[in-house]
């Protein structure tokens, strides 16, 4: 028996709903180990001690950025085993031979939520740590970053601007 047009529209629905939550699971948009993707405080700390000197910070500010991290390290570690833990679940259910729509949804929402969760936190984190700089630290580190990106911005290579080979910036 073929199927009809209700029943594929459904399933393709079903596929496109869940889709991303699968590939949000499996390590897609930074949701793999590590969560590379998003804000990540512990690498402005980085950037900022290593340029601590060429930015005018002065130790005592290093020490207090540190007490930061610390403080919140707990809730971050917290944060990041729910995640990870949520993306695991999702991820187990659609290695299911027959999973549950609903269930996956749920899962995926979860999963979605506790990465959110996680990003703000350190959006947060961030926040705490550049108002113990002042302005002209601030527009040294954005001047930093910048000069950063225009170097990475050249190694990208034939690849065009969203990594496709031959796409519309591509120079053969």
């Amino acid at each position: 028996m073929k199927p009809g047009i209700k029943t594929l529209s459904a399933l393709l629905l079903t596929f496109g709903l869940t889709l991303p939550g699968l590939a949000f699971a499996c390590g897609g948009g930074g949701g793999g180990p590590g969560f590379k993707k998003g804000p990540a405080p512990h690498k402005m700390v980085r950037m900022i001690e290593k340029n601590a000197e060429q930015l005018g910070i002065e130790q005592a500010t290093l020490d207090q950025i540190q007490q930061v991290l610390e403080a919140n390290k707990p809730e971050a570690e917290s944060l990041r085993a729910d995640a990870k833990a949520a993306g695991k679940a999702l991820r187990e259910a659609m290695k299911s031979e027959n999973p549950s729509k609903d269930q996956v949804l749920a899962l995926s929402a979860e999963a979605g939520a506790a990465r959110q969760a996680l990003k703000q936190f350190n959006l947060s984190v961030m926040l705490d740590i550049k108002a113990l700089l002042t302005p002209e630290q601030q527009a040294a580190m954005r001047e930093l970053r910048a000069e950063r990106r225009g170097k990475w911005k050249g190694k990208r290579g034939k690849r065009g601007k969203r990594g496709g080979w031959g796409g519309p910036e591509a120079e053969l």
